[in-house]
């Protein structure tokens, strides 16, 4: 039986500059206007988009935070063909933006999304599935789901699986180094528990189904010409924090 649960896989989309798209879709043209991962969310009774800072702004240490202009998200229509939506268009239907946390350091972006999932080949992740990060371990499996470098099969919005564990748990549980490769473009892709099938501790054989533990913001550079190998992820501890703080705006427009 496979850890990997197949409908989370339609969670990511691709994030896009908008500008760099001149008519027609090209395979070409996405690899180009390509900056990064973002996924779905489902928190209450609104569907945000969820990437990091650093994709989403022009100057990510900057105060106050610039947005780039003209993003969009590309996914798949259930008809297979590739679909863009602007994200700049989408946020006027809102009347808000995108949301950050207070500390620059947290390197998360969220913004209220309007897909109209019933044409899309898409999944929007609920809160529910948001791990509790006080059972997280060291040398937990987990996966993530992305865009390495802009990669897509053809031109179909399928993003790339990759695992690793969980590597070192820093402070509070909001930041993770995971042993894992993550390249370009991995940012913003949403990590998963694995499906745990055996309990390392007891070895009692049980099931238990992949939770969202936290969101890749990049990687730990290379040193003295020796890979590192290591990813850092940001805690879905910060994520629901800043979901709330999203949508506390999106309520009171």
């Amino acid at each position: 039986m496979s850890w990997l649960p197949p409908e989370i896989l339609k969670s990511s989309v691709m994030m896009l500059r908008l500008q760099m798209i001149k008519s027609a879709l090209s395979w070409n043209e996405v690899k180009d206007a390509f900056i990064g991962t973002g996924f779905l969310v489902q928190y209450k009774d609104f569907q945000f988009l969820v990437s990091n800072r650093h994709v989403v702004t022009k100057y990510p240490k900057g105060n106050p935070q610039v947005p780039r202009n003209n993003l969009a998200i590309a996914y798949e229509h259930k008809s297979g063909k590739p679909e863009l939506l602007s994200i700049e268009k989408n946020q006027k239907n809102y009347g808000t933006i995108w949301s950050f946390p207070e500390d620059s350091e947290i390197d998360l972006a969220v913004t209220p999304i309007g897909i109209e999932m019933d044409r899309a080949d898409a999944v929007k992740i609920h809160e529910s599935v948001f791990g509790n990060l006080e059972s997280v371990f060291v040398g937990e499996d987990i996966f993530f789901i992305g865009f390495p470098l802009g990669l897509t099969p053809g031109f179909h919005i399928k993003p790339v699986v990759r695992s690793g564990i969980i590597s070192l748990i820093i402070g509070d549980k909001s930041i993770f180094l995971l042993d894992a490769i993550s390249k370009g473009g991995n940012s913003g892709s949403p990590v998963f528990s694995k499906t745990r099938l055996i309990d390392p501790i007891s070895n009692v054989i049980r099931r238990t189904n992949s939770k969202l533990l936290g969101v890749i913001s990049g990687h730990i550079p290379d040193y003295a010409n020796s890979r590192t190998d290591l990813a850092v992820a940001v805690g879905v501890n910060q994520l629901a924090e800043l979901l709330n703080k999203a949508y506390r705006i999106c309520n009171d427009r």
